[in-house]
């Protein structure tokens, strides 16, 4: 992303976990946000709003 203004840009996870994480959440998002030098947005399933679903849904990449 050389040359371009990164803070228009920002990441969005879809994260999946198999037990819960309490506030441990908050910490996979720095990772990322290190590497690719971008803001994070974590969040769970549970968490889209049921409106958004499918527009997320359709542009969701699996890693």
């Amino acid at each position: 992303m050389t040359g371009i203004n990164r803070e228009w840009y920002n990441a969005d996870i879809l994260a999946e976990f198999d037990r819960p994480t309490g506030l441990d959440f908050v910490l996979p998002a720095d990772e990322p946000e290190a590497v690719l030098g971008i803001k994070v947005d974590l969040v769970t399933p549970g968490a889209i709003k049921p409106r958004m679903r499918e527009y997320i849904n359709q542009n969701l990449i699996y890693v």
